[in-house]
């Protein structure tokens, strides 16, 4: 799920979008270190472990020069540790103007209300995010659990009754057997506000070759579950 997140906000950064990112589970370096793979289309495995062939690594230098080079206002994506809650991820909306924010893992977010019940503190965190797409008037990408690795329901998702209640939008990120020998993988949507059918995206799921670009989309089940969602994007 973090990795898709990441090729989206790439994606989206290198078409003009300004992109806020947040970490909760691993360290900005590391999360760089993706991006730097994704941006450029290296080897993540050959790049990580600092194999990369010598005409890749003079355009990695050559990328790094141009981003040094780049002044603050311009840079198209930003990375940023999250390490307070919802008023942490509003107050670097203000300071960025992003057009797009991705929250990895918003279930580790601080509940700043500070109350025992973990339940309620989840339900604060995506109430809050909701509000925040509202006030922002910006999308708000984020991801959660599931207890099923293939074939998930809503009601597989940690906390899926809050998920229900404040996403506009609720997809899973999954790969089956076959998929994960052919390098593939399928986003296949459970719930969305606006459209009356859900959708399965098949898509390349190649970290050798970089290659992830959608291969074909098939319309599944009339969407039926849907009631007053609203706010954030949930990718499991």
């Amino acid at each position: 799920k973090s990795w898709l997140e990441i090729i989206m906000a790439v994606a989206q950064a290198k078409n003009g979008y300004k992109v806020l990112f947040f970490t909760t589970e691993m360290s900005k370096e590391m999360v760089m270190r993706r991006i730097d793979a994704v941006w450029n289309g290296f080897n993540y495995s050959l790049f990580k472990k600092g194999q990369l062939q010598p005409k890749d690594q003079k355009r990695y230098f050559d990328y790094l020069d141009e981003m040094a080079k780049t002044p603050d206002d311009k840079v198209m994506l930003v990375v940023e540790q999250a390490t307070g809650g919802i008023s942490q991820i509003s107050a670097k909306i203000d300071q960025y103007q992003p057009d797009i924010v991705y929250v990895d893992g918003a279930y580790l977010l601080e509940d700043e209300e500070g109350d025992e019940d973990n339940w309620m503190g989840i339900v604060r965190i995506w109430r809050g995010l909701h509000r925040l797409c509202l006030l922002k008037k910006i999308p708000i990408v984020t991801t959660t659990q599931s207890k099923d690795e293939y074939g998930a329901t809503i009601k597989s998702l940690s906390f899926a009754k809050a998920l229900s209640n404040e996403c506009d939008v609720l997809g899973v990120l999954e790969q089956d057997e076959q998929q994960r020998n052919d390098r593939e993988a399928s986003i296949r949507f459970l719930k969305l506000r606006e459209g009356d059918t859900l959708a399965t995206v098949h898509m390349n799921w190649d970290f050798d070759k970089m290659k992830y670009n959608s291969i074909y989309k098939e319309k599944t089940v009339e969407q039926t579950e849907v009631k007053n969602v609203s706010g954030v994007i949930m990718l499991d």
